[in-house]
């Protein structure tokens, strides 16, 4: 499942901000950081989908490979990390902003039995951006836009070819009885557990690699 790199970004601004356990939380409350101030200085965040599917997630990992010469460039991600990604052999590609197509993509594909589905923790605040941000956050994730682009066309190509079957499960996905109380009581208990888990496995992965950045050595540059 690929997201809108612009959409995805500004998610995670929001996610931050709402977020206090996350550990820039502070940072960016305490210094008030806009958008543009979270792509400055959160490198690791940029083609973040491009580069997990590449397998090189970690920005240490990217350094790791320059160093060794299996790197190609200079950037944290590149043309040769795009066609790493782009080459995955995925049975399926789903988008977030076509949620019920993908999953009925994925019932399709997988075999899967789902009746029903609800939407969780949607945020209902839409902030507006100006064009200017939105090119800024189109330059530093380039990858991921070219990627989006490429997924977008693998997406609408298998709803193409599964045409027939699609629509039945649109027309019943969702149309089936919802749960009783005590079965969404236990799907809620077991989904809160599984998010602050995920909240607290995020937390010590973000601090860990926050700290690695931070023993990074530091360049000066004279201009003469």
């Amino acid at each position: 499942m690929l997201r809108e790199p612009v959409a995805r970004l500004l998610s995670s601004y929001n996610f931050i901000s709402r977020d206090p356990l996350n550990p820039l939380h502070r940072k960016l409350r305490r210094e008030r950081l806009t958008v543009e101030d979270l792509i400055r200085v959160t490198p690791n965040r940029q083609n973040l989908q491009c580069r997990f599917l590449a397998g090189i997630g970690d920005i240490q990992d990217v350094r790791m490979r320059r160093r060794s010469g299996t790197g190609t460039s200079g950037r944290i991600c590149d043309e040769r990390m795009l066609d790493l990604a782009k080459e995955r052999p995925f049975r399926v590609v789903g988008l977030c902003g076509r949620f019920q197509g993908s999953l009925s993509l994925m019932m399709t594909s997988l075999g899967w039995n789902v009746p029903f589905y609800q939407n969780r923790k949607v945020s209902k605040i839409r902030s507006f951006i100006e064009p200017r941000m939105v090119d800024l956050i189109h330059e530093h994730n380039d990858c991921d836009i070219e990627l989006y682009d490429f997924a977008k066309k693998l997406f609408e190509e298998n709803l193409r070819r599964n045409a027939g079957v699609i629509g039945a499960r649109f027309a019943t996905l969702n149309s089936g009885r919802e749960p009783g109380y005590f079965r969404r009581f236990w799907h809620s208990t077991e989904g809160a557990g599984r998010f602050l888990l995920s909240n607290a496995v995020s937390a010590v992965m973000t601090l860990k690699a926050h700290r690695r950045m931070a023993r990074l050595p530091r360049f000066a540059t004279a201009i003469t």
